[in-house]
């Protein structure tokens, strides 16, 4: 698992479970597909390569 990946957590119905990535929380389908970023954290979207 990537450090950045943590806090994970199901939700009470079961159905989706939110983790954060990069310091931006994300909701994704127990049963998996595409996460969706709730949350925007400035800090790595403006981050270039060196």
């Amino acid at each position: 698992m990537a450090l950045w990946f943590l806090n994970t957590a199901i939700a009470p119905n079961g159905k989706t479970i939110a983790f954060t990535f990069k310091r931006d929380i994300y909701l994704v389908a127990v049963t998996g597909g595409k996460a969706t970023r709730i949350t925007t954290h400035a800090y790595y979207d403006n981050t270039k390569p060196v």
